[in-house]
């Protein structure tokens, strides 16, 4: 069985270790064919769910995050993960080109508009957001991390305090329309665009030289906060301006942002200075036995857990085995942070020798699980075919990453109980390896 060797790009930094004996515990679960066939013919299946387990969070390196459909923009403190900020850079282009503004044009205001999508943290805190303009332009075919930042003028576009109504539909004219935070921007932007040469309206090759985008940027929460999640491709999302000249009133004019525009997020974590002294303990300084009990998990470019079985090919000290069964399973530690509930969905990736992911073949299976289970509050994989791929003479076990799924989209964070979880966790909900396998030799 060979193990496909797909590089992911993920993203990381640190290092922490949890170790648990392993006993090769062997229960018998069923003979197949007692009292039907021949004894030489019955098959002989076990379970085993002692499988050591060493386990302990890193840090992320940093993640893609440009041109995503759904972009965040926020800060918030957490209890346990201290501050996290997103900061969005984004274009915004012309909805017609050529576009004259009239004789004399006269602004009445300039609107920022984006649609909520969802959000993550305590709305019932006020957010302080400042627009700026970019001084250094985007690409749409370039690629941008979560630790890249621009460069942008200092002058406030806008500076708007605001409590977040993320499900709050609202009016716009003589329109209701879905929820959405809309920022005035400042009558000096306006008027540069009013006043701006018509070759900057030709096109938006010319536009963006003109006007390079935006730096939208949360002040950094000391207290409560929320990540917040907009819909960028929604026809909601824009900026609107609305002026009036010789000829006519009530007119305006709208810049889209669309597949064409670049646009990423910078996730700024502080380098987990305020996180809890039991979490920068373990991550920070590398007390790799902590993770015995408990584990981390971030989005946002923020940390994972490493994973690696140690002594699995002990399963193999008496012969060959066939894998008919390997579940990874994962629980959360209770209670629930109600303001911050776990992912919806975790992924479980290889490592290389180089320290790079690869998709499991498991991965490309029905089975291969990764959603949350509100009920059980637990994530399972089955990896068998990985596990089985684990006990060939010639593989060496460099490890699997867990890392929150389609984190460069979402803000979740969740801490997980280790191989010898904390009281009052029961043993039944640590960190485990269920196989279930049959002896062929």
């Amino acid at each position: 069985m060979k193990i496909i060797g797909n590089s992911l790009s993920f993203i990381i930094l640190l290092t922490l270790i949890t170790i648990i004996p392993f006993n090769a515990c062997k229960k018998e679960a069923d003979q197949v064919g007692i009292g039907l066939r021949p004894e030489e013919d019955i098959v002989t299946v076990l379970f085993n769910d002692t499988t050591s387990i060493e386990a302990y969070t890193i840090l992320e390196d940093s993640i893609k995050t440009d041109e995503t459909q759904i972009n965040l923009i926020g800060s918030y403190v957490d209890p346990v993960f201290g501050t996290t900020t997103s900061t969005l850079y984004t274009q915004i282009r012309l909805s017609e080109n050529g576009y004259d503004f009239g004789d004399n044009p006269v602004l009445d205001s300039v609107v920022l508009a984006m649609q909520y999508y969802t959000y993550y943290g305590d709305t019932n805190t006020s957010i302080q957001l400042r627009a700026y303009q970019l001084t250094e332009s985007l690409y749409p075919d370039s690629v941008y991390y979560s630790d890249q930042t621009m460069e942008y003028d200092p002058a406030e576009l806008a500076n708007h305090t605001f409590y977040p109504r993320p499900t709050t539909p609202v009016a716009v004219g003589e329109d209701t329309v879905l929820a959405q935070l809309r920022v005035r921007l400042s009558d000096d932007f306006g008027n540069m665009i009013l006043n701006a040469p018509s070759s900057a309206m030709l096109d938006n090759e010319n536009w963006l030289e003109y006007f390079k985008g935006f730096a939208l940027q949360p002040e950094k929460a000391t207290s409560g906060g929320s990540i917040l999640s907009f819909d960028l491709m929604s026809l909601n999302s824009n900026v609107i301006v609305y002026y009036s000249n010789d000829e006519q009133d009530s007119l305006q004019f709208v810049f889209v942002i669309n597949d064409n525009c670049a646009r990423f997020m910078n996730y700024e974590h502080y380098d987990y200075q305020d996180a809890s002294p039991e979490f920068k303990s373990q991550v920070l300084d590398e007390n790799t036995e902590l993770g015995n009990e408990q584990l981390y998990l971030q989005a946002m470019a923020g940390v994972k857990v490493m994973v690696k079985f140690p002594y699995i090919k002990n399963l193999v000290s008496s012969g060959k085995v066939a894998i008919n069964e390997a579940k990874f399973v994962i629980n959360d530690i209770d209670p629930a942070e109600e303001l911050y509930p776990s992912p919806n969905r975790l992924i479980v990736v290889g490592v290389d020798e180089e320290g790079d992911n690869f998709i499991l073949p498991d991965q490309f299976q029905f089975y291969y699980g990764g959603y949350y289970d509100t009920t059980n509050r637990q994530v399972v994989f089955r990896i068998t075919q990985y596990i089985q791929s684990l006990l060939r003479d010639d593989t060496e076990d460099h490890g699997l990453h867990l890392i929150v799924a389609s984190a460069s989209l979402v803000a979740n964070r969740q801490m997980i109980n280790g191989p010898i979880p904390l009281p009052p966790a029961p043993y039944s909900k640590r960190l485990k390896l269920n196989i279930t396998y049959t002896p062929v030799e």
